[in-house]
This record gives structure tokens, C-alpha cells and sequence, in this order.
């Protein structure tokens, strides 16, 4: 329950006649913090819909149960809170539960897919990401644009036409089952009394049987006009959705490149602001995904070290953070889209910092230019990154915690989807990694 979170559960009963589930609350539910000083017990806890109290005399959560599945019927809403009733900021009403009988296509044994790249824009922003493609007569097979390796989509060839049905299963990930829609651009107003109206830009479904390629049969390139969305659900835009404007596919093979120079951007002391608790430092920077010669390279074959006054910073329990990171540990906060980050640490360094970006290919690793931002006077210098050493790492870790895309540690993945993999080894290094099962 609670966004699908692997490892926490609930406890309900059912009713004699088997009709009704009863669960009661709070339960116990999962450690915040754990091992820290704001350790937490969380409770999975029934509050009021409408106001967030804690009714005493309400706290059991019921639902319906039959063919269909579960129905929530007690009108409360299922939320994470303290001991003491305080909200965490996460809740479900009206929930439903219901077997997912939809079938990920799988790509046949037989076929040998080809690497692509997936170009398209996002609210006006260009981006590009690696896929695969195979071909077999007039079907074509399409790698999941999230990345996971097990479900593909399906596409019809018919001339120069390529077809591509919607509402295909693209299967769980993060508690979210995804599918693949036609959208389209829309809008919405949100209302502020200091600064007046804002239109938001978004998007909404639209229902069309399928997004529409032209395609070259002698590039073997395809490309469309029409608006593309990984959606969570196929009946309204999700929480969770990637949108693929006008997006385009194309032969590509990967190769040995040496990434572009990353960018540090601006760099706020944050000791002024010491009396409203701050300390440390923000930086924003750049990490491009493409070379020196403003070819595309492959994202997750790329990464990059964050180094204080000369030294390099161990960050997130890795000296070598992946492109795609974002998160926390407690002391520093990555946050960021695209090519751009802005990185928070507790500690600032004195001197200078310095980004540098490593991309490593059938293992020949080539690293950037160093970018270093120097704190007395605000400059910016670069200089060679050839003689560079990437940390080399060991090949046994002493120990391995997998994570789920939402943060949450689970068990060693049973199921398929993407999940991040920490290893520890004995000198103390740490790497992490997507893994798709």
C-alpha cells in the first residue's frame, strides 16, 4: 500500500462471509532516518479526508472484496504519520485495488535488436536517449523509453508508415503501472492573491489508437509529429508520466568519446545565513551529455566527480556520481533536470570546487576537461583532464543494498523493473547503479 512500497505492509482481517476487509490503525509501517538521531517509527494510520484529524473512534480502514478486487468504503483517508497522528506528507483515499491482467510485450528469442538513439522535446526542451529497435518483417519491436529491458513496444510497418498502438502495458515501476498515450499540450490557471494568475503549461490525454511515424526504409529512421506519454494509467494524466514530443528514432552505435567540459554555473556561500539555520554551500553546474564534438553520448555510461580544494568529495557514498542521480544523504541534496544540477552541501570547501566528467565505454574510460570555480574571486579555469586516473574499484563488494526508484530499500529484486544497486567494498569505496531485472 502507500505508493507500492515492497518491503511494508498492512495486517487486515476478513469478514465471515467474505465480503469485507477490516484493517486497523495505526500499524507500524516503515523506520525513517534509520540509524540516524531523527530516526522515526512512520504508522500507516487512518485520518479525516477532509480536515487531516486523527478520530479515535474512526481508525479502522474497510473495503469491499469480490470479483473485482478491494474497494475502499470508510470514506478516511490512508496516510504516513508520527505515533502522534502528524502527517509525513503522503496519503491514499478511494483506493482500489484490482489484479493487473495486461501482458508487457516481450522481444521474441530471435530477434537481435539494433541500437538507436530517441530524440524529442519536453515543453520546449530538446533531449535525447538511447533505445533499441528490431525489426522483423513488417513488425516492429521498440525498447521501453524508461529503460527497462523487459517490456517493448509493439509497431506495425506498412510502406513508410509505422504505426504505434497506444494504451500498450509497459509494466510496474515505482508502484506506478505505465502505458504508453497520445497526449496533448493544455494548460491550467492557478489562482495567487500576491501574484495574480499563472498559467501552468501541461498536458492531457487525448484517445487516439496510435502515434503515427514516417518512416525511411533506407536509414531505417522514424519520426513523428505527435505527442507521446509514459503514463501511470491510460485514463488520466498520472503522477507520474514522461512526456516524448514529436520524437524521432535513428541508427546509432556507440563508441569511445571523450565527454564535453561540465559548466559550474554559480556557486552562494551560504555562512551569512547562518541565523536562519543554513551553512555549507549551493552550486549549480552543467554536466553536457555529449562530446567534444557535440555528439551524443550515452548517459548512463556517464558520470562524474565533485572535488573540494583539489581532493575529490565523497558524495551519496560515491566519489563517481552517476549522470541520472538525484537524492539526499542527510548532509548534501542533488537536485536537478536535463544537464543541469544544483548541489547543496553542509560543508563548504575553502578554496575551490571542481567538477570533472568520466565516460566509459567497453572499458576504455576518457575523462573531460576540469571545470574549477575559485572561491576568492568568483573565476572560473579550465585545464587538461587527460592525465586524469578514474578510481579504479574492486570486484568484490562486501556488501549490497538494493533500492527501488522511490529511495526505499527492498529485498534483492524477485520482480522485473529498474532499481538502483549500492555496493560497499573493503577499502571503503562505494559505487552505485541502475540495474534493470
Amino acid at each position: 500500500m502507500l505508493a507500492g512500497t515492497v518491503d511494508c505492509w498492512v495486517k487486515g482481517s476478513l469478514s465471515s462471509d467474505g465480503s469485507v476487509v477490516t484493517i486497523p490503525t495505526p500499524q507500524a509501517y516503515v523506520l525513517n532516518n534509520p540509524g540516524t538521531a531523527q530516526e522515526t517509527m512512520l504508522y500507516a494510520t487512518r485520518i479525516n479526508a477532509t480536515n487531516g484529524s486523527v478520530e479515535s473512534d474512526k481508525m479502522d480502514l474497510t473495503f469491499s472484496y469480490g470479483d473485482e478486487g478491494l474497494t475502499q468504503t470508510d470514506g478516511g483517508l490512508l496516510a504516513i504519520t508520527d505515533l502522534e497522528g502528524n502527517f509525513y506528507g503522503y496519503g491514499d483515499m478511494n483506493i482500489q485495488f484490482r489484479t493487473i491482467t495486461d501482458k508487457v510485450t516481450t522481444l521474441p528469442k530471435d530477434l537481435v535488436p539494433q541500437s538507436y538513439t530517441l530524440s524529442y522535446e519536453a515543453q520546449g526542451i530538446q533531449s535525447k536517449q538511447t533505445a533499441q529497435v528490431a525489426i522483423d518483417g513488417n513488425e516492429v519491436y521498440i525498447s521501453n523509453p524508461l529503460g527497462s529491458g523487459i517490456s517493448w513496444l509493439k509497431a506495425t510497418l506498412n510502406g513508410k508508415s509505422l504505426s504505434l498502438p497506444t494504451k500498450q502495458y509497459l509494466g510496474a515501476e515505482g508502484g506506478y503501472l505505465f502505458y504508453l498515450c497520445a497526449a496533448k499540450d493544455s494548460t491550467y490557471i492557478v489562482s495567487n492573491p500576491v501574484t495574480g494568475n499563472q498559467t501552468v503549461s501541461t498536458y492531457r490525454l487525448v484517445d487516439k489508437p496510435f502515434i503515427q511515424f514516417e518512416y525511411d526504409p533506407t536509414a531505417k529512421t522514424f519520426h513523428s509529429s505527435d505527442l507521446m506519454i509514459v503514463n501511470a494509467g491510460h485514463q488520466r494524466l498520472g503522477d507520474a508520466y514522461i512526456a516524448y514530443d514529436k520524437p524521432a528514432y535513428e541508427p546509432w552505435t556507440m563508441v569511445a568519446a571523450t565527454p564535453a567540459t561540465p559548466q559550474i554555473n554559480s556557486y552562494l556561500d551560504l555562512s551569512p545565513y547562518a541565523a536562519y539555520g543554513l551553512s555549507g554551500a549551493i552550486v549549480t553546474f552543467t554536466v553536457p551529455a555529449v562530446d567534444v564534438n557535440n555528439n551524443f553520448i550515452a548517459q548512463e555510461n556517464l558520470d562524474y566527480q565533485v572535488s573540494f580544494d583539489g581532493q575529490p568529495k565523497e558524495l551519496f557514498g560515491v566519489v563517481h556520481i552517476p549522470y541520472y542521480y538525484t537524492g539526499s544523504d542527510g548532509s548534501s541534496v542533488l537536485q536537478g533536470s536535463g544537464n543541469n544540477r544544483q548541489l547543496q552541501v553542509a560543508t563548504a570547501p575553502t578554496d575551490s570546487i571542481s567538477i570533472q566528467s568520466f565516460y566509459v565505454v567497453n572499458g576504455e574510460t576518457r575523462a573531460s576537461d576540469i571545470i574549477t570555480y575559485l572561491i576568492s574571486d568568483g573565476t572560473t579555469h579550465t585545464t587538461s583532464g587527460i592525465s586524469t586516473v578514474r578510481q579504479s574499484v574492486p570486484q568484490s563488494p562486501v556488501s549490497t543494498t538494493w533500492y527501488d526508484l522511490g529511495g526505499r530499500v527492498v529485498s534483492v529484486p524477485s520482480s522485473h523493473g529498474v532499481y538502483v544497486c549500492k555496493m560497499k567494498y573493503a577499502d571503503g569505496k562505494v559505487i552505485v547503479k541502475k540495474v534493470m531485472r
